[in-house]
């Protein structure tokens, strides 16, 4: 039976009712943000194939018993799709983004960036796989280039340092050097702030 149901909490639930329930397909408006989900329903539950709106960004997702299960996809204004593995309601750390460009990212992210081991594949067919940090190449890695040459070793801040110890060197001496920057940073900004609030 198709119904029209507003719930206590505020929400409201449009679409197929068994028992007085969400059972079937439906649309669900909760009362205190905009989003709009539209998807499957068991004895008031989201369970099957669901999708809504929200920011903007329209994401889809599989439901097993009201939590989500299985690839969840999120994708932009700009045409970017992200990925994120789901088993019973819990995220796993890896994810994938395929870029309107054409890149490609698959791996770990952190704090929203690219963290850990991944491999990204740009659209012109150079491909890097290794370690990221703050979303830059940045450690062991390898970059397979389109021409078929390769640079396997370390790298800094996306920048290839070297092979062996030599590049392993190089790249402990520009984090070395970078740290001395970062703490000149912070003694200037507490000089300044110390000038401005005495």
């Amino acid at each position: 039976m198709y119904r029209i149901i507003l719930l206590p909490n505020g929400d409201v639930y449009e679409g197929d009712v068994v028992d007085g329930k969400p059972h079937g397909r439906g649309i669900y408006k909760p009362s205190y943000y905009l989003e709009v989900f539209e998807g499957d329903f068991v004895n008031g539950k989201k369970h099957g194939k669901g999708k809504w709106k929200y920011g903007g960004w329209l994401w889809e997702c599989d439901f097993v018993n009201g939590e989500k299960h299985g690839i969840q996809k999120a994708t932009t204004r700009g045409g970017d799709v992200y990925e994120h593995k789901y088993v019973y309601g819990k995220k796993r750390i890896k994810e994938k983004v395929t870029y309107a460009n054409g890149n490609v990212y698959e791996g770990k992210f952190s704090k929203s960036e690219y963290n850990g081991k991944g491999k990204f594949t740009y659209a012109n067919g150079d491909v890097y796989e290794g370690n990221f940090k703050n979303d830059n190449m940045h450690g062991i890695g390898k970059m397979t280039y389109a021409n078929g040459n390769v640079e396997d070793g370390y790298w800094f801040k996306s920048k290839f340092m070297g092979e062996g110890a030599s590049g392993k060197n190089k790249m402990k001496a520009e984090e070395k050097e970078k740290r001395r920057r970062d703490r000149e940073y912070e003694s200037y900004m507490i000089r300044v702030r110390n000038e401005v609030c005495p």
